[in-house]
């Protein structure tokens, strides 16, 4: 008796593991919008020696480095980071790392 009630414990566990693993899963795969990030500088944005707007040796605000933080997290690449951010590829590659490592 004692092993059947032990059966019938386990089975109604499954069952609900089972309804929490479906619900995640719908959620996981759940299309989602692009995001749309809008990004506030207060920064001066020089030109570069090709004319164009450059923050080259500019700080990261914080606001920058959340937007960095959300868009990577949504996956998307780096070069699409650094266009929408107006940052180089490598530096959101750098500013990532020493997020990443508590810099």
């Amino acid at each position: 008796m004692r092993k059947k009630n032990q059966i019938t414990q386990l089975e109604t566990q499954v069952s609900e593991l089972m309804a929490v693993v479906n619900s995640l899963l719908e959620i996981v795969t759940k299309p989602t919008e692009p995001a749309k990030i809008k990004i506030e500088t207060t920064t001066p944005i020089r030109k570069n020696r090709l004319g164009t707007e450059a923050k080259a040796r500019t700080r990261w605000t914080m606001s920058e480095q959340e937007s960095l933080i959300v868009m990577f997290s949504k996956g998307i690449s780096y070069e699409d980071i650094a266009k929408i951010l107006g940052r180089s590829k490598k530096a959101c590659e750098q500013q990532m790392s020493n997020i990443r490592l508590g810099k």
